[in-house]
């Protein structure tokens, strides 16, 4: 089991890999001058269970796409399992349409998220717990 940390979380992060007896996974997070967000996995994880840890916190775009990023780095570097660790997840107040015209915002980043190669996704304290319904990944909804 390794344990990654996007920049939303890095503390967090620390402290689930202490408990797991496991150190944090080496990762290289910077952005080009234009503010493309540039990953590098900096440690071998084929065959391994990897744990992603990231809140969609502020900037909600920006950790998202980084999360996005690290999901797909792992993926292509053989991991075995992906486990998404999702301490607060922006967008989940928006899970109705209140006027014509508006998306359903927690659908779309459900949506995203589920295509995104993780095999399960893990929330906290989520707005409301029929969010899951907009995961077709398994979801496992814990509160604190």
């Amino acid at each position: 089991m390794k344990v990654f940390s996007g920049s939303s979380n890095p503390e967090l992060a620390k402290q689930i890999a202490q408990e797991l007896g496991v150190r944090l996974g080496r990762t290289e997070l910077s952005h080009f001058p234009n503010g493309e967000c540039r990953i590098c996995i900096k440690e071998k994880t084929e065959g391994s269970a990897c744990i992603v840890v990231q809140s969609f916190s502020a900037p909600v775009n920006s950790h998202i796409i980084e999360f996005l990023l690290l999901v797909d780095a792992l993926y292509r570097m053989g991991a075995s399992k992906i486990y998404a660790v999702i301490p607060w997840m922006g967008y989940a107040a928006q899970d109705k349409v209140f006027r014509y015209g508006e998306p359903l915002s927690a659908k779309v980043i459900g949506s995203i998220v589920s295509e995104s190669l993780v095999d399960r996704v893990f929330t906290f304290d989520i707005h409301n717990e029929s969010i899951a319904g907009f995961f077709s990944k398994p979801l496992e909804h814990l509160s604190g």
